[in-house]
């Protein structure tokens, strides 16, 4: 099921996959993950149990979206869809496979590195270019912006005054890192550290050696789950996860969602779900209410941030009208 943002229009780019030799009409600029969670497709693969799993993160730390990508036990979440692929159920993801794959080795020595693209790491190599400093700014996804700056895919065209505040603000930091001339590496993954000063990446079919003079890290951080039991059935995902399917690909997770655990990103993604028209039977939250003895912090709160206030507000009324 799709949505439309407003201030997004999906571009007329299709092309075909192959899950499990069925042919499937998909979008050029989705991962393999959106596509298949769109086509309805939850199951990723089958543990050694005889367990399916279905994508769970969305931001490719739990592989429990792993699947056979031509050949390559890939994350589907982070795999964007290219023609022609074709994708299978892994039977299991810790079966041990030999691959042979030749990479063209690239070493790249900058001033200062810097380690994740979220808002973090966007403000973080933004100011060292403006210093003056030689920056690379290295990010796994194959757009910038991170977990909460994330942006439409390069299968929309997007209006820049009708988009909403968070994505107007996540290409306003882009544009400064690309004003600041910082290099950057997208689809690229740090995986070790070879020595005190040198580390190893991976990706576009590159092995990267890596030796900063400077170091900054800004990998941000994952959601966890309380384990209850179906926790592990596919459909059942991150709420980091759902809201990436609908702001980066316009994908909904589900017709009909159900919204569980703590903080203010589960009424967010619950108030987009209802605007995009999904269902929300629920949203449960494990916090307790306020109560009047912290009246001072949430007067702090509001003068400090009136914004997200008003956003609050808004996700409020949007859920109660529903």
């Amino acid at each position: 099921m799709r949505s439309t943002a407003p201030g997004l229009r999906a571009r007329d780019e299709a092309a075909t996959l192959h899950v499990d030799g069925r042919a499937l009409a998909v979008r050029i600029g989705d991962t393999v993950a959106a596509a298949l969670v769109d086509a309805g497709e939850l199951v990723c693969r089958v543990t050694r149990l005889g367990e399916p799993r279905g994508i769970f993160c969305g931001m490719g730390v739990c592989h429990d979206c792993v699947m056979l990508v031509d050949g390559v036990p890939l994350r589907t979440c982070m795999t964007p869809v290219r023609g022609g692929m074709h994708v299978e159920v892994e039977a299991d993801a810790r079966s041990p496979q030999a691959l042979e794959v030749q990479l063209d080795r690239v070493e790249l020595a900058p001033q200062v590195l810097v380690i994740g693209a979220g808002p973090g790491g966007l403000a973080a190599a933004a100011a060292a270019g403006e210093a003056g400093a030689e920056v690379l700014l290295v990010d796994e996804r194959p757009k910038l912006g991170g977990q909460y700056f994330k942006q439409p895919s390069d299968g929309f065209d997007v209006d820049e005054h009708a988009i909403d505040r968070q994505y107007r603000q996540g290409r306003e930091l882009i544009e400064r890192v690309e004003r600041a001339c910082v290099t950057v590496l997208k689809g690229a993954q740090v995986w070790a550290a070879a020595g005190p000063r040198e580390l190893l990446a991976i990706g576009d079919g590159h092995a990267y050696a890596l030796r900063p003079q400077r170091l900054v890290l800004a990998t941000g951080a994952y959601e966890r789950a309380v384990p209850l039991p179906g926790w592990t059935l596919p459909g059942f995902m991150a709420t980091g996860a759902a809201q990436t399917m609908m702001r980066a690909y316009q994908v909904l997770p589900g017709r009909r969602v159900l919204v569980s655990g703590n903080g203010p990103l589960n009424i967010q993604v619950a108030a987009e779900l209802t605007r995009a028209g999904a269902t929300v039977v629920a949203v449960c939250e494990t916090a307790r209410a306020t109560s009047p003895a912290r009246a001072p912090a949430l007067a702090a709160m509001a003068a400090a941030a009136p914004d997200l206030l008003r956003d609050g507000i808004a996700y409020t009324r949007t859920l109660h009208a529903a």
